[in-house]
């Protein structure tokens, strides 16, 4: 005989064990109580069930789980080496914590509020629960008539009602403690690997980096669709951040309500550089103004400087170069060159193809910007040009194939080294065909 996957588990073998006994004897409960009762089987079967629903909410109450809080450490915050600005008091600081077996402590604490009172009242007035007990066994037997076997309709109707209110008690109070508590860790696990899998996941390394793909996995997207439309008070609990929740907007393709949750995230911990730099990703997915992107790329950019992070330092200027390449010329050019040189001129920081890239690019609109009627480029921009683009070639030989596709032009508005096209060293460092244009 084939056991069945689902009896497989201890777990759920227990679970079976307890709803067959559970099930038997509610079955011999009713057959027991429709024959005692034969000509009025249904008002007793009523009463049955409304004993077994009273006792099965009371052992809900007792049985149902309670949250287990860890706080931690909270991390020191971003203080300013500068003196700029004013340090975050600590009432700002973010305290991780996780929850375990509960989605909603309001409920639990109405819960332990309930089973205290109940366990008061009991104790109070246990000298006079017998005689509670037999006023309703006598409203009950009232109601229900003289039992089929001729014994009393009071003492029938009491044992009817204790016989099913421990009953609905157990089963309330072991199926909550086997299976709702089992049910909602569950829950609580999933929702904390889904936001594991979104903090493990990687987006586009910086703003438009060439080669960098947006495309995320199946597993990611189902994280990011769960987790995008949580309650602040239920990401609370299971120590998903508002930060969290913009990642999983971003990713499940709702930018602006990623550039919202990000606002937000912001607003509590504003000396943050990677949120910074994260709310311009999110306004660049958002086809917000250049502008915008570029005010979000700065402000990260001044506060990583007040905590170094080199790759994330790295990651704020090549996306600063890149938006400032689609600005207004000359000041999207100006501010390319800008910040591509304010990043290689520091030999400790990380070398980047990227910003190499867009230097050269940048240096090519300068070219063409400045390229008087004769058609000669100005030989000290080109040079510059040529060496970011040797730099960038030399850091990552794929970014070649990008590079003589700007010479060429193959793309509406992705011709920024166009100015060189007949240049043969430049048709030489990209290995195209020289003495022919493309």
């Amino acid at each position: 005989m084939t056991v069945p996957r689902f009896l497989k588990s201890a777990e759920n073998s227990d679970l079976m064990f307890v709803n067959v006994n559970l099930l038997g004897f509610a079955v011999f409960g009713i057959v027991v109580t429709c024959f005692v009762w034969w000509d009025r089987w249904t008002v007793a079967l009523l009463w049955a069930l409304a004993a077994a629903a009273a006792g099965f909410i009371v052992g809900f109450i007792f049985g149902f789980p309670r949250a287990i809080v860890q706080p931690l450490m909270p991390g020191p915050h971003p203080t300013n080496s500068g003196g700029s600005a004013p340090n975050a008091p600590i009432g700002q600081q973010q305290i991780a914590r996780s929850a375990r077996l509960s989605v909603n402590t309001n409920l639990e604490q109405v819960s332990d509020w309930i089973t205290k009172t109940i366990v008061a009242i009991g104790l109070v007035q246990l000298r006079e629960l017998p005689s509670r007990v037999a006023r309703i066994a006598d409203y009950a037997g009232r109601a229900t008539g003289k039992p089929y076997t001729g014994a009393s309709a009071q003492e029938t109707a009491g044992a009817l009602l204790v016989y099913f209110v421990v009953l609905g008690f157990l089963a309330g109070y072991l199926l909550t403690r086997m299976f709702f508590q089992t049910a909602f860790t569950r829950g609580d696990e999933a929702l904390e690997q889904a936001a594991d899998v979104l903090k493990n996941s990687s987006l586009s390394n910086s703003i438009g980096a060439p080669g960098k793909g947006t495309t995320v996995s199946a597993q990611v997207s189902a994280a990011a669709e769960k987790l995008k439309n949580l309650s602040p008070s239920t990401a609370n609990e299971h120590g998903i951040s508002t930060a969290d929740i913009a990642r999983a907007n971003l990713l499940s393709g709702d930018p602006k309500q990623a550039v919202e949750n990000y606002r937000t995230a912001i607003a509590r911990d504003p000396w943050n550089p990677q949120l910074r730099f994260d709310l311009a990703r999110a306004l660049r997915r958002a086809e917000t103004s250049g502008a915008e992107v570029m005010a979000a790329l700065r402000d990260a950019r001044a506060l990583e400087a007040q905590k170094p992070d080199p790759d994330l330092r790295r990651k704020i200027h090549e996306s600063l170069t890149y938006v400032a390449l689609h600005q207004p010329e000359p000041d999207g050019f100006t501010q390319a060159i800008f910040y591509g040189q304010d990043y290689t001129a520091v030999t400790s920081n990380l070398p980047s193809a990227v910003i190499c890239v867009n230097l050269a690019a940048a240096y090519g609109q300068q070219a063409r910007w400045t390229k008087p009627h004769d058609g000669h480029v100005d030989p000290p921009v080109r040079s510059q040009a040529l060496n970011a683009a040797r730099e960038a070639i030399k850091l990552d030989p794929s970014q070649k194939a990008f590079l003589a596709s700007l010479l060429r032009g193959d793309r509406e508005g992705e011709d920024d080294l166009a100015v060189f096209k007949d240049d043969e060293e430049f048709r030489e460092l990209l290995s195209l065909p020289k003495g022919a244009r493309p």
